[in-house]
């Protein structure tokens, strides 16, 4: 059996800080189209329909118009014409996530204090839209998807490293 060099195994899961800092960079691109292009929660779920409820007096007349209507018609400053539910208004909550810090371990993503502050608003609110939590931080599809990232750089460790050897047998 073929003698395996430990400093070489060591090295197949070694990732410069550079690579980190990508890694993270991509973690927080992939969190942000998890979130607003396909309106998904941390769960994988649906986020729930904005209400088409309007605020009205007691003899029914509008005083104040749905923020789903308001959204639709463009009538909210810095917010495009879409009435999805999609943590998406002005656009500076989610483009607030990036990476933090990184070492040649690991990486830190997220958000500054003030959109810190509005991601907790709209976990705790109601409807709530988690985007991520201490238990789960990153939702499964997204999980899965830096997951093929490491295993493409694990790859290339490997044969920048040559550990693996092959042996044939036979013909």
């Amino acid at each position: 059996m073929p003698k395996i060099n430990k400093v070489s195994l060591s090295k197949i899961v070694e990732m410069p800080k550079s690579w980190w800092i990508l890694l993270g960079n991509e973690l927080s691109e992939r969190i942000v189209d998890h979130t607003k292009n396909k309106g998904l929660d941390v769960f994988d779920r649906k986020f729930k329909k904005l209400s088409d409820k309007d605020w009205v007096d007691k003899k029914g007349r509008v005083i104040f118009k749905s923020y789903k209507k308001r959204k639709a018609a463009g009538e909210i400053a810095r917010v495009g014409p879409n009435s999805e539910a999609n943590l998406w208004a002005t656009g500076d909550m989610l483009s607030d996530l990036k990476t933090r810090r990184a070492t040649d371990k690991s990486v830190v993503i997220g958000w500054g204090a003030f959109e810190s502050e509005k991601l907790l608003w709209n976990q705790n609110g109601k409807p709530k839209r988690v985007v991520t939590t201490q238990k789960k931080p990153i939702a499964r599809s997204v999980e899965k998807s830096i997951q093929k990232l490491i295993d493409k750089q694990t790859q290339k460790n490997i044969a920048k490293n040559n550990t693996v050897n092959r042996i044939k047998l036979g013909r």
